[in-house]
């Protein structure tokens, strides 16, 4: 008698959909929040479900309901940014492979103009836009972020955009209309509204499903920090969740407020030695620092160049990085911290701090190289 296989088919209607769906939300989330944390990193804030609470004012509700997160890089609000990115979310556990079409993208629910995928993102847009103040355009990004594939007609219908609309483009379509035509009218926005629009929405699809989102997170809290990651990664999502709800609308996720998740309030607590090296503009080339990258790229693990105080080891460590292949990453370890390694309390010449140097240095990049600038 042979064996008989039991597949069991998951039903994805209803809860457990939505439910997916909501878990996704809040992975990616956290995933910006752990980004708030990086010293290397530009952003400053996160909002979820809507924009920061001044960005909002002068503005209905529906004029946010594309948003599911927004990023703030250079400042904490519209006005103040360098730039800010909008993201609407997509998450489909149950036909991953279904694609985002043009039809998918301007069906709307119940017939209602502007609540199409595309009319949602593109009122968004267009909030932020008014709310940048003499900036609106500097800087904004549009991006519908999902585990689907998008069809590579979407990004072909959006880039004939900046050869030119017609006018009519705004009137409903009639039979066999262009793609572009149906983007322009469920947007709602002008023709030249909509070529501004069109330049900076991004579509990034296939992104992986919500438990590749998850080993990526908890992968990166164990690089920065020795607490138990799952642990830290369930207060994480379980912050995000309440910043999610009603009441929370308009509140920031910043620095200070991922920290406190954490349980500490000094940013020194993650990353203990922090550069204090001054750049240097129109470096000079030297055959020491030349030496140095030849060994490196050789396959050279380690390398010792050493010299008197002043002779200049730390701008020769600049040139290093900057001479460095693309797609190497250079991770300075700054021993001597401006002076700060004269403090009795400081970690800079610490063992723990080098090996947390090293440990980073072994988790990051294809290529790595950890460079360390001692005092002599």
């Amino acid at each position: 008698m042979g064996e008989e296989l039991l597949f069991l088919k998951v039903d994805y209607r209803g809860a457990r959909g939505s439910n997916a769906g909501d878990d996704f939300h809040e992975l990616w989330a956290v995933r910006q929040a752990l980004t708030l944390l990086s010293p290397d990193s530009d952003l400053k804030a996160v909002t979820l479900e809507g924009v920061a609470e001044r960005d909002s004012r002068g503005a209905t509700p529906e004029s946010w309901d594309g948003v599911d997160c927004a990023l703030y890089f250079g400042g904490y609000d519209a006005p103040e940014a360098t730039s800010i990115e909008l993201l609407q979310l997509k998450y489909s556990a149950a036909d991953a492979q279904r694609q985002w079409t043009i039809a998918r993208l301007v069906r709307e629910k119940q017939g209602r103009r502007g609540s199409s995928v595309i009319g949602r993102l593109a009122r968004a847009w267009k909030g932020i836009r008014s709310a940048r103040g003499e900036k609106p355009g500097l800087g904004l990004r549009a991006v519908l972020v999902t585990n689907q594939p998008v069809n590579p007609g979407v990004p072909e219908a959006l880039a004939t955009a900046a050869q030119g609309i017609p006018d009519d483009y705004v009137r409903k379509p009639g039979a066999q209309p262009t793609a572009l035509h149906r983007l322009v009218y469920a947007s709602m926005l002008s023709t030249n509204e909509f070529a501004a629009f069109a330049a900076v929405l991004d579509t990034q699809g296939s992104i992986g499903s919500r438990f590749k989102i998850e080993e990526d997170t908890l992968r990166a809290i164990s690089d920065w920090t020795e607490m138990d990651a799952r642990a830290v990664a369930d207060r994480l999502q379980r912050f995000v969740h309440l910043r999610m709800l009603p009441e929370a609308a308009g509140e920031r996720i910043t620095r200070e407020s991922v920290l406190v998740v954490f349980g500490i309030s000094d940013p020194r607590a993650l990353f203990p030695c922090p550069l204090a090296i001054r750049a240097v503009p129109n470096l000079v080339s030297r055959t020491g620092a030349r030496k140095v990258r030849d060994l490196l790229l050789a396959g050279a693990q380690y390398s010792c160049l050493h010299g008197a105080a002043g002779v200049g080891k730390t701008t020769a460590l600049q040139e290093i990085g900057a001479s460095l292949p693309e797609g190497s990453l250079l991770i300075p370890f700054d021993c001597y911290g401006a002076g700060t390694y004269l403090d009795p309390s400081g970690t800079n010449l610490t063992f723990g701090a080098l090996l947390r140097g090293a440990k980073l240095a072994k988790t990051l990049g294809s290529r790595r190289y950890l460079l360390l600038d001692f005092i002599h």
